[in-house]
């Protein structure tokens, strides 16, 4: 990739990384702050990984009292740990791959999946990269809830223990390259199990409720994201209802689909998309995989046939595959 958006590495938090273990054993684990990935960073010390911590510093929200949640506790996380720390900032990646591709979505009609997106570009790619180039460290790790699982010389990427709190979906896109080197320490713990353990290390889990808000951004939410894109478009009203819960019942009942195609395809397990396949997909991440048949032998489009409907599968969103070992095939974009 030519003319790649910089990334700038700041001073170290308060410690420098000074590797002290073969480079086979040194990991880089991506730090928001969240119980999740300070978990994983005291997990991976604790299994005796020469660990640094990054946090990728992104625009911030004026709203002071959601500052600490977005970088300054991981960096205090690390102290504790004794991990060195460091703040990348990321702002021109960000906006590109992230803010930029949102308003494209909307003004093209499509639904934007943006965690999707910062993970396959900017996580595992541009910053792995720049971990790789600047620190010599090969292995990188997220408080993600997903596996890792080892076969001989291969790596797959699965559904976590915790199927609830499963994020094997937004992980998809990652290089098959890099999957024996990514390390996923909460793969095999439940969510519960994690807030346990960061409540006995005196890390203040459940203070912070889940949202769909776009991290840590200036950005409070998609419609906002997408708000230029949109003050550049003409509308013209072409009529009016009297209620959208007049319409309900019908929208569910005719909003189905069965076939569905995507494209921009990320293949994992290359032996496995073969035509007449019963696998199992699902478009919405929080849906549970449903069986379904591959209708096509090409590795740059997915084309699936679901035994029941799938309810409104829209342009933009993701569509993601797994055998019958909850493992990922391959997910592209419908």
């Amino acid at each position: 990739m030519t003319n790649r958006p910089q990334i700038k590495l700041l001073p170290p938090t308060f410690l420098p990384w000074l590797p002290k273990k073969v480079p086979s054993m040194q990991i880089a684990v991506l730090m928001s702050g969240s119980v999740d990935s300070s978990v994983a960073a005291y997990l991976l010390k604790e299994e005796g990984w020469d660990v640094l911590g990054i946090t990728m510093k992104m625009p911030v929200t004026p709203d002071i009292s959601r500052r600490l949640y977005c970088g300054s506790k991981a960096a205090v996380i690390c102290r504790k740990l004794n991990i060195p720390h460091y703040f990348i900032n990321v702002f021109e990646p960000f906006n590109e791959f992230v803010i930029e591709k949102c308003r494209r979505y909307y003004l093209h009609g499509q639904a934007p999946n943006l965690c999707i997106d910062c993970n396959t570009f900017l996580k595992f790619l541009l910053v792995w990269d720049f971990i790789e180039e600047v620190f010599g460290i090969t292995h990188l790790a997220t408080g993600h809830y997903a596996r890792i699982l080892k076969y001989e010389n291969k790596a797959r990427l699965g559904r976590a223990i915790d199927k609830l709190n499963d994020q094997s979906y937004f992980l998809y896109g990652i290089r098959l390259d890099r999957l024996p080197r990514l390390v996923l320490p909460l793969g095999q713990l439940t969510k519960l199990e994690v807030c346990s353990m960061a409540t006995e290390l005196d890390m203040h889990c459940g203070t912070k409720p889940e949202c769909m808000k776009l991290c840590c951004t200036d950005v409070d939410d998609y419609q906002k994201a997408s708000s230029e894109a949109q003050s550049n478009q003409c509308y013209n009203i072409i009529g009016e209802h009297k209620d959208i819960s007049n319409y309900a019942f019908d929208i569910k009942e005719q909003a189905g689909c069965t076939r569905i195609t995507a494209n921009q395809v990320n293949v994992l397990i290359p032996d496995e998309l073969q035509m007449g396949r019963k696998i199992n997909g699902k478009i919405h991440s929080y849906d549970e995989p449903q069986p379904c048949l591959i209708m096509s032998e090409r590795v740059d489009i997915l084309e699936v046939d679901f035994e029941q409907p799938q309810f409104a599968p829209c342009p933009g969103q993701r569509l993601v595959l797994y055998n019958d070992k909850d493992e990922i095939i391959a997910g592209g974009i419908i």
